[in-house]
């Protein structure tokens, strides 16, 4: 298959997993909104919610998988254009060498800090709460004696 050719499904791919991430996203926004999907029916106290006999859980579900493939289809992307990538960053033989240093700095940079956003997720340490509980009013002296259910004891 032709390199433009290639580079034209991939890139009407990329568009329309783009354009899935959005449509998904506003669904669990303002479609769905958290406490939508729960079984006593969240805030409201009704039904259970769905769009197209999908809850927000299963909307989150395809959320992320259309994520997935579209991280998946950037990756294709750079491997096809990996040379034009290689020539911007190293210049040629006319791009002073303080300049040269400078977009390699930069490459490597966004390298590191794509590094820490895929492995903050498993670096991130995992809190459990009851529901109802706030994380955030934490008790004075931190976990322990003295805190049952949000109440101190005497």
């Amino acid at each position: 298959m032709p390199r433009g050719r290639l580079n034209l499904i991939l890139d009407s791919l990329l568009l329309i997993l783009a354009g899935g991430l959005v449509s998904t996203g506003f669904v669990l926004e303002f479609i769905l909104p958290p406490g939508s999907g729960r079984m006593e029916g969240g805030r409201s106290g009704g039904a259970v919610r769905l769009l197209w006999g999908l809850d927000r859980h299963a909307w989150g579900n395809v959320h992320f998988w259309v994520a997935v493939g579209l991280l998946a289809g950037f990756a294709v992307h750079l491997i096809l254009h990996w040379a034009w990538i290689k020539a911007q960053i190293a210049g040629g033989p006319t791009v002073p060498a303080g300049r040269r240093r400078f977009r390699l700095l930069i490459a490597s940079a966004a390298l590191l800090i794509l590094a820490a956003l895929i492995a903050a997720p498993w670096l991130g340490k995992v809190q459990a709460a009851r529901r109802g509980d706030d994380l955030l009013e934490a008790p004075p002296g931190g976990e322990g004696r003295g805190w049952r259910g949000g109440r101190e004891t005497p």
